[in-house]
């Protein structure tokens, strides 16, 4: 039986603006983020510096010039007339905010995205005022 470490992407060492939103590595990984539409970000974490482009989720492509990047110390904000998106400079977290800057969703703080051997995994908040406990 194989057993496997869990690799996070940790700290971000670069990223460039693209035409659609940002690319760049991290310690462990490459990414992606790019909007789709106003309100549509589509999301891609590699152990490579290639990406499987085929998505389920997505079937459009990105428009272009949609998005204001800015580079604060703690984290990259790409943002939209709709929403905007936090990229955690410390562990490559990832975090959705309405323009009033509301919470929509956002990964376990030291866990987000990982692999675990082949498989990929991400680990989300529980907004717990709208659960029924």
């Amino acid at each position: 039986m194989s057993q496997f470490s869990i690799v996070n992407p940790g700290k971000i060492s670069a990223f460039r603006q693209t035409p659609d939103g940002i690319s760049g590595s991290s310690q462990n990984s490459f990414f992606e983020l790019s909007l789709f539409t106003y309100g549509i970000v589509n999301v891609r974490f590699s152990r490579s510096e290639t990406f499987n482009r085929l998505s389920y989720a997505v079937i459009r492509e990105p428009a272009g010039g949609l998005s204001d990047v800015s580079d604060l110390p703690e984290c990259v904000v790409l943002s939209s007339e709709l929403v905007s998106v936090r990229l955690w400079k410390d562990d490559c977290r990832i975090e959705f905010l309405t323009t009033e800057g509301k919470t929509i969703n956002e990964d376990e703080k030291g866990l987000g995205v990982s692999w675990n051997g082949e498989q990929v995994t991400a680990y989300k908040t529980l907004d717990r005022k709208s659960t029924r406990l």
